[in-house]
């Protein structure tokens, strides 16, 4: 396969005075990068055979398509400049880019790019303006902040990432805006120690969402041990609209935090994730949470299921205005919540509200009655909190544990059976065995 590389960076040898641009005539036409440098006027020019530099900032208007396949090495850029794309981009071998922390790309209310095997390396931003790109299989890495605090920020639309990677970015790995509705689609991903600033930023920092749900399901988000840097977070502060989020067999390991639902009218499904080690908040006042529901209007609500969540400050702590079931007589939760602790003490589940909780068919780390009773904090500890129902106990079954290290597949399935697309480190432990497949519990 051929690889295109490139480069958004200051190149020797190209000397300019004022900041110029090109527009191309929006007339239906597909460019390559050698006929968008005989059309540019110099905006783009051939350093050397199939080398390419775009020296001023460039726009591919509506109906114009930039077609990058196909050539072996291409230059884009010099220090300060900008791709806006309204028409198309089309990328379909593996390309690589690579920028400077003043060059960035704009996808503006752009027609339907279907990007694949694209990564992208060093750039100041890539931005998503009413724009439902596709990228599939594309890496996005060490970006730094200077046009968003992400490498990726999306304001409106419906953009999906499929099996893409973020890793070292200064930033989050993909932001969306807090006052424009906007829905990502985010499948089998990797998240992995983006946030290297250590800003109050997680890797998945997303608004309000469309009529559309929010998808995030079947990735790693794996921090790097920053103390300010969590995983997943979707809020709504500013009461934008009503939105929905399914969050579902993830991995998320060694963050500030798990996953954080905060403000107005969001309704989520938080289902089958692998939620461990979220414990990097130095004070347990602030965060640490396997699952924080921090709701600002009596619509809020979270159904949580099968769930594996352990080693975190806290398992899930529940605080103001929401609707939280954890669990019902005729559909039990079958959560594992357990061994999360902090410097105040053990807390599983830890009711910060006067709403009730239905947290029916959970397993706790324990199954005596007075023991899971210590483990959670609510009504009884406080008369002004909610109370949480929580018999009957799913019981520890038995099933036989081994060292994950001693499994010669690394698939592993969440409690309730489905497949979580992704191999788990040997050295997590809690994997067990029940007719040829391998559990968390």
């Amino acid at each position: 396969m051929k690889k295109i590389f490139i480069t958004i960076m200051l190149l020797t040898g190209f000397v300019f005075a004022t900041k110029a641009q090109w527009v191309s005539p929006g007339e239906g036409i597909t460019y390559d990068m050698s006929s968008l440098a005989l059309a540019s006027n110099g905006a783009v020019v051939e350093d050397s055979p199939n080398h390419y530099a775009i020296m001023q900032d460039v726009t591919i208007s509506k109906r114009d398509i930039l077609d990058i396949s196909g050539l072996d090495v291409v230059y884009i850029g010099t220090k300060n400049t900008t791709v806006t794309i309204k028409g198309r981009l089309n990328v379909s071998v593996e390309t690589v880019m690579q920028g400077d922390a003043n060059s960035r790309i704009i996808f503006e209310d752009s027609e339907h790019s279907e990007i694949s095997y694209f990564n992208i390396d060093m750039l100041g931003g890539i931005s998503l303006v009413d724009a439902d790109v596709i990228f599939t299989e594309c890496s996005f890495s060490n970006f730094e902040t200077t046009y968003s605090n992400s490498a990726v920020s999306i304001s409106g639309g419906e953009p999906r990432f499929v099996r893409c990677s973020f890793m070292n970015n200064e930033g989050s790995g993909i932001a969306s805006a807090a006052n424009k509705l906007s829905s990502p689609q985010i499948s089998s991903c990797v998240f992995k120690r983006n946030g290297v600033a250590n800003g109050n930023t997680p890797q998945i920092n997303l608004g309000p969402g469309t009529e559309t749900p929010i998808v995030i399901q079947q990735c790693e988000v794996i921090g790097g041990g920053f103390d300010m840097v969590g995983g997943i977070s979707i809020s709504d502060l500013l009461g934008m609209g009503s939105t929905t989020i399914i969050i579902s067999d993830n991995f998320i390991v060694d963050n500030r935090y798990g996953i954080n639902q905060q403000g107005n009218s969001i309704a989520s499904e938080i289902v089958g994730n692998l939620i461990y080690d979220n414990s990097f908040e130095t004070n347990p006042m602030n965060g640490g949470s396997g699952i924080s529901i921090y709701g600002l209007s009596t619509d809020c609500s979270a159904y949580i299921r099968n769930n594996f969540i352990k080693g975190n400050l806290w398992g899930i702590t529940a605080i103001n205005q929401f609707t939280i079931d954890m669990g019902t007589e005729d559909d039990w939760g079958f959560n594992s919540i357990h061994n999360n602790s902090n410097s105040t003490g053990t807390f599983n589940l830890y009711n910060n509200s006067a709403i009730d909780i239905p947290a029916v068919g959970n397993y706790w780390g324990t199954t005596d009655i007075d023991d899971v009773e210590k483990l959670i904090y609510h009504k009884t500890d406080d008369p002004s909190l909610g109370l949480v129902t929580y018999t009957p106990i799913w019981e520890d079954d038995g099933l036989n544990e081994i060292p994950a290290q001693q499994l010669n597949d690394n698939r592993v399935y969440s409690i309730d059976g489905r497949y979580l697309g992704m191999e788990v480190p040997a050295d997590y432990r809690g994997i067990y065995i029940q007719n040829g497949k391998k559990y968390f519990k």
